[in-house]
């Protein structure tokens, strides 16, 4: 997802592009992975040996808003004892899953069974009527944008997102830039400071992007 800070997704060959090692194929036409979401997801790759030193542990990760499948597919390929689901309302993903992921059709929640220990969540959050001309023309339009404020997909997921955590998981969700005062305030209205602790990060370029509540 990207709003007005974000830089544009780089050329695909052939219908794919790489993302973090991971060839992902684009035929489907979903929305292109941004360098901005690989920073991210990289930074999310990096800190689990330190959380769980043994990459042997197996642990469930859940992708939500998935579009290609592009952090689902790098999560599964660095971590192949781990189980990964994939989860969107609309299947983009054409890439051959790895043994240890699957693709659930879900609009939000409603048919994930049971809890994870890591949701990764790149939901659509760029404001209707906003946006890069050209840019953003191509790209699949619920995937983009959610509503006047861009938080309609946002609110409930969040709203949902804790009943789905195991003991001790965590929420990684990217974010627009100059959403950060109302997401900050988001986890407070659903009740999540009395048990979690939320920090929020930069990308590579020096805007805000994406919140971990632990």
């Amino acid at each position: 997802m990207f709003d007005s800070t974000l830089t544009p997704a780089s050329d695909s060959q052939g219908g794919w592009t790489e993302f973090l090692g991971c060839r992902i194929d684009l035929s489907k036409n979903p929305m292109a992975p941004r360098p901005e979401t690989e920073f991210w997801v990289e930074k999310f790759v990096t800190q689990i040996p330190k959380v769980k030193p043994s990459r042997r542990l197996s642990f469930r990760v859940l992708d939500m808003f998935t579009g290609s499948g592009c952090v689902g597919i790098a999560v599964a390929s660095k971590f192949p004892n781990a189980q990964i689901t994939l989860a969107d309302k609309t299947n983009y993903v054409s890439t051959p899953l790895p043994a240890n992921a699957k693709f659930v059709q879900s609009d939000l929640f409603e048919n994930l069974d049971g809890k994870f220990d890591y949701i990764l969540a790149n939901p659509p959050y760029v404001p209707e009527e906003s946006g890069i001309k050209g840019i953003m023309d191509s790209e699949p339009h619920d995937a983009l944008y959610a509503g006047k404020k861009g938080l309609d997909v946002v609110k409930p997921f969040l709203k949902q997102a804790r009943e789905h955590l195991n003991p001790a998981g965590e929420i990684w969700m990217e974010f627009g830039s100059e959403q950060k005062e109302v997401i900050t305030n988001l986890p407070r209205d659903y009740n999540y400071y009395g048990s979690f602790n939320c920090t929020f990060h930069k990308d590579q370029y020096g805007n805000w992007r994406f919140v971990v509540i632990k």
